[in-house]
C-alpha cells in the first residue's frame, strides 16, 4: 500500500501537502461545525496537540461543512484558535464531498491516524484512545531498512533475555 497523498490550500491561505509531514504523526480529521460529537471532542484534540506537537505530533483538519457556511466554519476557527492547518472543501457533507468519499468516510467524526512514513496505522481513533495511539507511534522509531523498530520491539527484546535467563540453572 501506498502512503497518504493529500495537497490543499487551507483556510489560511498556505499549501499543504502531507508529503511534507513525512517523519511525524498525522491525525487526518474530519468533521464539521455542525457535528456535536466532533465538538465534544475538541478540547481532546487541543490537549493531545499541545503535549504532542513538539515530539512530532501534527492534525490536518478537513472541515466538511457546507460552502454556503463557509463565514461560520471561519468564525469557529478563529474563536476556537486551532493551530493546525483545516482543508475546507467546500462540497458539502461527507455523503457528496469527494476527500471523504476517497477516504471511504461513512460518518463524522472520522479520524485516520498516519504513522511517520504516512501510511495509516489506525482509523478512528478519538476520546481516550487518541492520546495512547499517538503516544505508541511516537515511541516507534525508523531503523535504516526503513522499517518501523520501537519500544515494543525492545521490550520483546528484553523479555526474551530475562526468559532466557530464568531458565538457566
Amino acid at each position: 500500500s501506498e502512503p497518504v497523498e493529500l495537497r490543499f490550500i487551507a483556510v489560511e491561505g498556505r499549501v499543504v501537502d502531507l508529503r511534507e509531514f513525512r517523519g511525524r504523526i498525522v491525525l487526518l480529521e474530519f468533521w464539521a461545525t455542525w457535528c456535536p460529537t466532533c465538538l465534544k471532542d475538541l478540547p481532546n484534540l487541543k490537549s493531545v496537540y499541545e503535549k504532542y506537537h513538539d515530539q512530532g505530533f501534527e492534525i490536518v483538519g478537513i472541515a466538511l461543512d457546507d460552502a454556503r457556511d463557509e463565514q461560520k466554519l471561519l468564525t469557529f476557527l478563529k474563536k476556537e484558535n486551532l493551530p493546525w492547518p483545516q482543508y475546507f472543501p467546500g462540497n458539502g457533507h461527507y455523503t457528496t464531498s469527494e476527500v471523504s468519499q476517497r477516504f471511504g468516510v461513512t460518518g463524522i467524526p472520522a479520524t485516520f491516524l498516519l504513522d511517520r512514513q504516512g501510511m495509516i496505522a489506525d482509523m478512528n481513533v478519538r476520546g481516550e484512545r487518541l492520546e495512547p495511539a499517538v503516544r505508541r507511534l511516537l515511541a516507534l522509531q525508523t531503523g535504516a531498512d526503513g522499517k518501523a523498530v520501537g519500544t515494543h520491539v525492545e521490550l520483546s527484546m528484553a523479555s526474551a533475555a530475562l526468559l532466557s535467563r530464568e531458565q538457566q540453572p
